[in-house]
């Protein structure tokens, strides 16, 4: 890869090869290569222009343009017709915190252009799940005891220090390192800072 060049297996000459290698992972690298889970001359090999894009929960201003272009991708998949959709529905979506990413926005537009009848896409066409999230009033006791405990694991995990380990957050919760690690696991938290 550094050379670029091949060689064919059992051949006895190398090809010259004008590549560009893009590779992407949710994983931190760095981490990694520290505690020897990704082989280090492979990491300098590939991270030559690191590009870091953030969750789209932290960019909801980028949900209209997605939402368009999913919009013409699927209408076009799909052979349906829809004209557009009401800025209502476009303003409940930039609201979601989108734990799934694009991946999850994408899922949902092409729900919707499955599902619409012709014409244009509107709020009762999204799926229960949005709205369920963003309406309060039809949010059930479980919702609102998963969100609450959500945001006590993240409160608890900003207040440990960097110096501090999970262990702390967890005694601060009153639960175990293990319940801890599977609770940020399900929620889909990502910790920004590196905790031991």
């Amino acid at each position: 890869m550094q050379e670029r060049r091949v060689e064919r297996l059992g051949g006895t000459r190398s090809i010259p090869l004008d590549v560009r290698i893009i590779a992407a992972t949710h994983r931190d690298l760095d981490e990694m290569v520290k505690t020897g889970e990704f082989r280090e001359d492979l990491y300098y090999r590939l991270n030559v222009i690191p590009l870091t894009i953030p969750p789209l929960r932290e960019r909801l201003e980028d949900v209209p343009i997605l939402v368009q272009f999913y919009l013409d991708y699927y209408s076009t998949v799909t052979d349906r017709s829809v004209s557009g959709i009401s800025q209502e529905t476009i303003d409940i979506l930039a609201n979601y915190p989108w734990p799934g990413n694009v991946r999850e926005l994408g899922n949902v537009v092409e729900y919707c252009v499955t599902m619409v009848a012709g014409g244009e896409i509107t709020a009762d066409i999204l799926p229960q799940r949005i709205k369920t999230v963003l309406n309060p009033e039809s949010q059930n006791t479980s919702l609102n005891l998963k969100m609450m405990e959500r945001e006590a694991i993240m409160k608890a995990l900003t207040l440990v220090d960097s110096e501090g380990h999970k262990d702390d957050a967890a005694k601060l919760l009153g639960i175990s390192r293990a319940t801890l690690y599977r609770k940020i696991k399900d929620y889909q938290i990502g910790v920004t800072k590196t905790f031991s």
